[in-house]
């Protein structure tokens, strides 16, 4: 039996030792720090000699952005809250933007503390600022009401669709010198949407989006989810032994791309792929109608446990996993 003893290594010794590619704009373990003190205070003392501690400041930060919190206690002991502060490297951030992140996360616990109950992700963590800027951003004005917490009975599809009802004017996406309003893209997406619920595709259905990033991608991402059907996105940079063997796992009904991704997909695939920009497929979506698409328009009602999209791991312990999203 070999026995191992333990010895701690200062972490400057292992860089120094390993000599690893540095890089000045960043920690070379890691950025941000949430420290919560809420080990009993050990308490030193000698007869004639009362002691305490004094926080001393470096005029440093050790990391991008440390949050330190700690529990205080009234006078018998029991909990008072929690106290704390936001150490931040100033060639990163300045004071406005630490102090909006602190009020995010103060809004979060209070929301979490309210409820026990409630789901993370429907907290609002916005202040009325942030929220208005938001809003004029994305064109829906000052003032436009905004539903807090987002129902969760709402599909993504559902979700779309609401905002292109209250603002179709609005500019939703941006790519060089070329923008689209979000009536513009849900005219696009709907119109994909129909052509593939006109061959059966819906929810329960898995497509692949073989499509490079651009504006082309997300009105085909919006179309795949507007029929019901989640997607599996695949990066056409993939080798096409990694794209191939995506595919047989996924099993997709239909891959989309365009003719020059497709190009690069590997043959004998089992799926159909078809080109969202050939001519007679551009031809084809045109003549269909670009109102929204609609549970009476699907194979059946789209449900919260279908499937939204499948997203696959890198695979660094073996062969990539798939993980579905509702």
């Amino acid at each position: 039996m070999e026995a191992y003893a333990h010895q701690d290594v200062p972490f400057e010794l292992v860089v120094e030792r390993l000599n690893p590619v540095r890089s000045g704009g960043r920690h070379p373990l890691f950025q941000v720090a949430l420290v919560l003190q809420n080990n009993e205070e050990a308490r030193f003392g000698l007869p004639g000699l009362e002691v305490r501690s004094e926080s001393l400041g470096t005029g440093t930060a050790k990391f991008d952005l440390t949050v330190n919190l700690w529990e205080t206690f009234d006078a018998d002991g029991a909990p008072a809250g929690i106290d704390g502060f936001i150490e931040y490297a100033t060639d990163l951030y300045d004071r406005e933007t630490v102090e909006l992140l602190g009020g995010r996360l103060v809004r979060l616990l209070g929301g979490v503390v309210g409820d026990l109950g409630v789901r993370v992700g429907v907290v609002d963590v916005l202040g009325g600022v942030e929220r208005e800027r938001l809003l004029g951003w994305s064109g829906g004005g000052v003032g436009v009401p905004v539903s807090v917490p987002v129902p969760v009975s709402v599909s993504l599809p559902g979700l779309f669709g609401g905002r292109v009802r209250e603002c179709p004017d609005a500019v939703a996406v941006v790519s060089g010198d070329v923008s689209w309003t979000y009536g513009e893209v849900a005219g696009r997406a709907n119109r994909l949407a129909r052509w593939l619920t006109g061959r059966g595709v819906g929810p329960g259905d898995v497509v692949a989006v073989a499509v490079p990033a651009g504006l082309e991608q997300l009105v085909t991402v919006l179309g795949v989810l507007g029929s019901g059907a989640g997607f599996v996105p695949v990066d056409v940079e993939y080798p096409g032994a990694r794209i191939g063997w995506l595919l047989e796992d996924a099993r997709p009904g239909l891959v989309l791309s365009t003719q020059a991704a497709a190009e690069s997909l590997p043959e004998g695939l089992l799926a159909e792929v078809v080109a969202v920009d050939d001519p007679a497929m551009v031809e084809a979506c045109a003549s269909l109608p670009d109102d929204e698409v609609t549970d009476a328009d699907r194979r059946r009602a789209l449900e919260l446990s279908d499937v939204a999209y499948v997203i696959y791991t890198s695979g660094s312990t073996g062969v990539p996993k798939g993980v579905e999203v509702t």
